[in-house]
């Protein structure tokens, strides 16, 4: 199945580079002077043995990038090396992202327009910031009642306690009848997602399979949809889109010129990391298992795992 609990890792993301850097330190030696070329040629061993494309990696000390690089093929038809500005799809690392623009909007607490101050506070309910209200209806009280236990907050969104849960609704490969994944980026706007899904009468809302008969705060359930209102909120508030808010305010000031929401983000999408299924754990060295390219897609809830990031990039952040 092509979308998980990580619903977009495939052999050339960075779960596969943060398990092999921290495998290959186990090994480094302690004072060694050509560390950095045995850490990557240890990467380099792990990536042949497990038959990935590519490893893109980055090793911080405290604040300082002492490591950035990348072994393989980013694209293995066309014979691009993978480097430490290639880009890479980050599955559910992006969630990270989204979190920290959630915070760094509730510390300045204004809209980034500069046009008015609003005030938003992480045990806000969510409804305060919504164009239109989220209601479980398997719970029973008032979404009017900002004291009420039923009310659905931004902090029950970012600890998964939410009720919310997520309901295979994406399909599954890019191009496929009725899937939500697309060849290129979504023509579904992430507003269209959110109230598709979450309105009664929404092509994709279900009651009992969108959300649990849960009150908010009670039961710990992961949910990429918790991640996508979030991003979602950052952009209802500032009334920027999270792609243009992360630009102006996460990769722009820490110099990430190799990170991107959206492929149309990307000047040259030729130098993306080529998106690959592997068959990792099962890999048998058999030909019929070589990884297999998917071409780059995009999905409409993007805020929870469509960002795309070099490992320079990442070290920055």
């Amino acid at each position: 199945m092509f979308r998980r609990r990580c619903r977009t890792c495939t052999a050339s993301t960075s779960c596969a580079a943060f398990l092999a850097s921290v495998l290959a330190l186990f090994a480094l030696p302690t004072g060694s002077s050509n560390w950095q070329t045995q850490l990557t040629n240890d990467i380099e061993e792990i990536r042949r043995n497990a038959n990935l494309p590519s490893i893109g990696f980055a090793l911080v000390i405290g604040n300082t990038p002492v490591l950035t690089a990348a072994v393989g093929r980013s694209n293995i038809a066309e014979t691009i090396s993978a480097t430490a500005d290639t880009p890479y799809l980050m599955a559910s690392v992006s969630k990270t992202f989204v979190a920290t623009a959630l915070m760094q909007m509730i510390d300045t607490a204004s809209t980034t327009s500069g046009m008015s101050s609003l005030s938003i506070n992480i045990n806000d309910p969510v409804n305060k910031h919504l164009p239109w209200k989220l209601d479980n209806p398997l719970i029973v009280g008032r979404i009017n009642d900002a004291g009420d236990k039923k009310v659905i907050r931004i902090t029950h969104l970012v600890s998964h306690t939410s009720g919310i849960r997520d309901r295979w609704i994406w399909g599954n490969e890019p191009g496929k009848p009725d899937s939500l994944y697309f060849p290129g980026d979504s023509p579904i706007t992430l507003d269209e997602m959110m109230r598709g899904y979450f309105l009664p009468g929404g092509k994709w809302y279900n009651a009992r399979g969108n959300f649990q008969p849960k009150r908010p705060g009670k039961n710990y359930q992961y949910s990429n949809f918790n991640a996508d209102l979030v991003g979602y909120l950052v952009e209802t508030v500032t009334g920027i889109q999270l792609r243009d808010y992360s630009r102006m305010k996460l990769f722009e000031p820490l110099g990430m010129t190799n990170s991107g929401w959206r492929l149309a983000d990307f000047a040259n999408q030729s130098l993306i990391a080529m998106p690959y299924m592997s068959y990792l754990p099962l890999y048998d060295g058999s030909e019929n298992q070589r990884p297999r390219p998917y071409g780059q897609f995009g999905y409409p809830d993007y805020p929870s795992g469509m960002l795309r990031s070099s490992p320079a990039d990442v070290a920055e952040y």
